[in-house]
Parts: structure tokens; sequence; C-alpha cells
């Protein structure tokens, strides 16, 4: 059987793939970038609206739990919608890494396709990390209550590093199930994640050193202002995919099923 690929070799793949296709990869984060900071802007305007009654003496107790509900409302819808679209981003990449044909109509596929696997499986991470993170704001209550327990520091540090953690070993048994849900439209998300366990055996150690290694050009990315990572994401989002064809083809050669 074909031994599996290399970080390097799945990296090299992406640089290659990506050859003479950067321009519609950073135009199509560019335009969702754009987008972003117009749902922020509207997420922000009731808030906006409550300073503004507030700075001409207007301070009803419904306009601020009236203006603080359609914010927090803004954030949810903002949220969902972020789940779908990432599903699209990463069909995009997919298509192009497959040599299908790719372009901004893939962003649309979450929504077209089953469009709550991909917003059950965003809310579902985003409770467990939302659970892990407890602990974690009741010291920051704590702290608040009582500052000068320096102590607390400390247990802030420990908590964060147990979420860290936490995170990663989520990401080592259940990373594959996007890619999962993206490729099959016929997948539930329980079905995605049980699988992607299943994907995931004898592959964690790889899975982990894989990720680890663009570290370094994130950084790049981020010291250059964030204008970097226009060209360091879709490298990231195309090694991701080959990783994830890579694994799965092993799977398929060992078990076939």
């Amino acid at each position: 059987m074909e031994r599996k690929r290399k970080s390097s070799e799945l990296k090299l793949m992406a640089r290659r793939t990506l050859a003479g296709k950067y321009g519609i990869s950073v135009g199509m984060q560019v335009i969702l970038a754009l987008l972003a900071l117009l749902g922020g802007i509207a997420a922000c305007m009731p808030l906006f609206m409550m300073v503004f009654g507030a700075g001409l003496g207007v301070r009803s107790e419904g306009m601020m739990l009236g203006g603080l509900i359609a914010f927090l409302l803004m954030l949810l819808i903002m949220c969902v919608v972020g789940f779908i679209v990432s599903a699209g981003i990463i069909r995009f990449f997919y298509h192009m890494c497959t040599g299908q044909e790719f372009g901004m109509g893939d962003l649309l596929y979450g929504f077209k396709n089953k469009w709550w696997r991909f917003v059950g499986l965003g809310l579902l991470f985003s409770l467990i990390g939302f659970i892990a993170g407890i602990p974690e704001i009741i010291v920051d209550v704590a702290q608040s209550l009582q500052p000068w327990a320096t102590w607390l520091d400390g247990v802030k540090l420990i908590l964060s590093a147990i979420t860290m953690v936490i995170s990663i070993v989520i990401s080592l048994f259940f990373g594959q199930a996007i890619y999962i849900l993206v490729e099959d439209r016929e997948k539930k998300v329980f079905q995605s994640l049980a699988e992607s366990v299943r994907l995931m055996r004898g592959n964690k150690g790889r899975y982990l050193y894989f990720s680890l290694s663009f570290i370094g050009v994130t950084l790049l990315g981020l010291l250059s202002f964030g204008i970097g990572l226009l060209w360091v994401l879709p490298y990231s989002y195309c090694a991701s995919v080959y990783f994830y064809l890579d694994i799965k083809k092993h799977y398929l050669a060992e078990f076939g099923e």
C-alpha cells in the first residue's frame, strides 16, 4: 500500500495547486472580509442607538433591553451565517484540490445543501468550547471581586492551558468532520463526527505536527498587519484538504468502508 504523505509533501501539493489561483483565492477572502465588516457594523447598530439615545437623555429601560436583545440576536445570526459560509470556503478549496470547477458560487454551497448540518456542527463545537471555558469565566469574576488575590492569576493561566489542551484534543478526534459534511451532503452531524474519529486513528500525531507546522507562516502573516494571511489561509486550506484526502484514501484502502 502506498505510504502516507508527509506534511512537507502535502504543503508542496497545496502550493502547486494554488499556482496561478491566488488571485481568485485572495479576492474571495477580501469579499468575505468586507461582508463580515458590514455585518459587524449592522450588529453594533443597536448599541450605537443605545449610546446615541443615552446622549440625548433617553434612558428607557425598555429601549436598553431591546437594544441589548437586538445586538445579541444579530451576533447569533452572524455566527450562524459564519458556520454556513465556512462550509462554502472549504467546498471552494476542495473543488480546487480535486481538479473540479471552482468559483465564488461555491461560497453558497452551505446554504443550498442542508445548511442546518453546518450550523449544528458549529454550535456543538461552540458549546463544548463554552463549557470548557466556564471555569475561566468564574475566575475572571472572582478577580473582579477580589483584585488583591494575585494567586488567581496562576489559576487562570492553568485553566487557559487546560482549555487549550481540550481544544487540541477535540480537533485531533473531530477535526475532519466538516470535510466529511462538505464532501457528502447526505452525511449527518453525528455521522461525520464518528467518521472523523475513525479516519484519525493512527493519524493524530501526524495531524498535530501538520497543524503546528503552519505557526511560522501564520505569525509572518500577522506581522504584516494581517495582509499576509490573504495568502497564508488559502495555503492552509488547500493543505488541509489534501491531508483529509490522504487519510481517507488510506482508510478506504485498509478497511474498504
